[in-house]
């Protein structure tokens, strides 16, 4: 779920929508065309990608985006207290999240105003399928001494160690305009909106803990000689071929 729901996934599915809205036939309203709907296959982005028609203009820049990997960053994001946030909260959360910064502390940094198109607010919940519920309440299970017999098992009998919550919803601010200016002024403001909300305060950096895949240790370089062995193997491949010839004394 968490694959699915990662930052860069969802930058990419904004981009495929707003792509597919310049279209003739959205890709969301196909379901209703049968025609279109038959020729909705993984051809419809290479088609639209290398298409020429100026109609066509707006959504092949936006996949160009994607292929130069020029995503929209993520700010910041941060955990909401309420679980329930309906279609008119998540309307209005762009401009709430605008208007939430001070002018004058705008004015002190030097910072230019964004509009509230220029974000994107994105709530993701993550849950055991059971909304706020433990899904192990709704398992029975079978002892060994009575196989016929399902029973319950209590949280104490398990472990004191087992989460107190089984949801959560995380609100992602993207931020359309690339440049380091945009995004801090998106950050500050969505910071304050955080700490009018009551939410946790997110914390400069945090978008590149979320956003970074984990590195791996590098690979030893080859040395040019023995045949494209590096160094250690070398040495391994001494150590065996003494370890041959004494063997092959003994014997």
């Amino acid at each position: 779920a968490r694959a699915h729901t990662h930052t860069h996934t969802h930058t990419h599915y904004v981009f495929l929508c707003e792509s597919s809205c310049s279209c003739m036939v959205k890709m969301s309203d196909a379901i209703d065309d049968m025609v279109a709907y038959t020729h909705l296959t993984d051809y419809v982005y290479h088609q639209i990608l290398f298409s020429t028609d100026k109609n066509l203009q707006e959504a092949r820049e936006i996949l160009q985006w994607i292929e130069r990997r020029e995503l929209y960053r993520c700010v910041a994001q941060s955990q909401a207290k309420d679980m329930k946030f309906g279609k008119e909260d998540k309307a209005k959360a762009p401009k709430e999240i605008i208007e939430a910064l001070d002018r004058d502390h705008l004015d002190a940094q030097s910072l230019t105003p964004l509009s509230h198109n220029d974000i994107l607010v994105d709530f993701v919940k993550f849950d055991y399928g059971m909304d706020e519920k433990n899904p192990i309440d709704s398992v029975r299970f079978y002892v060994k001494n009575d196989p016929d017999r399902a029973v319950r098992v209590r949280k104490d009998q398990v472990s004191q160690m087992l989460p107190e919550h089984f949801a959560e919803v995380h609100i992602r601010v993207y931020c359309r305009l690339r440049d380091d200016k945009s995004c801090q002024f998106a950050f500050l403001c969505f910071r304050q909106w955080c700490e009018n909300k009551g939410f946790s305060v997110p914390k400069e950096g945090d978008v590149l803990d979320m956003g970074l895949t984990p590195s791996k240790t590098p690979l030893k370089r080859k040395d040019s000689g023995s045949e494209g062995y590096s160094s250690g193997d070398r040495s391994h491949l001494s150590a065996a071929k003494k370890s041959l010839r004494f063997a092959g004394k003994t014997a």
